[in-house]
């Protein structure tokens, strides 16, 4: 998948989700609102992160969620979640990257 800005490791998890769960929760990433809650309170469905460590304690979280829109052809919208967490748990800072491809 060609993300070209978020962190896109090949061990982050990727779950299937509905478009009503995942545009809202790009928006609120990119938009700042997950900022000082914890994953857990910040609307992710159940999901396990790919993490590694940065300075001070903090995490680079990854996870990718994705949509199938099916028509004549099934094109997939794919999100990948780079969260930066701190020692307490918190999301620091969220980015959100959209890629759509065609899956047949």
């Amino acid at each position: 998948m060609p993300f070209t800005v978020a962190w896109a490791p090949d061990e982050a998890p990727a779950l299937q989700v509905t478009v009503q769960t995942l545009l809202p929760l790009m928006q609120n990433c990119n938009g700042g609102k997950l900022a000082g809650k914890k994953i857990m309170e910040s609307g992710f469905p159940e999901i396990t992160f790919f993490s590694k460590p940065l300075e001070k304690g903090q995490t680079l979280q990854a996870g990718k969620l994705y949509f199938l829109e099916q028509g004549r052809m099934e094109f997939t919208t794919a999100v990948m979640f780079n969260l930066a967490v701190a020692k307490n748990g918190e999301i620091q800072e969220c980015t959100a990257e959209k890629v759509v491809y065609r899956s047949r």
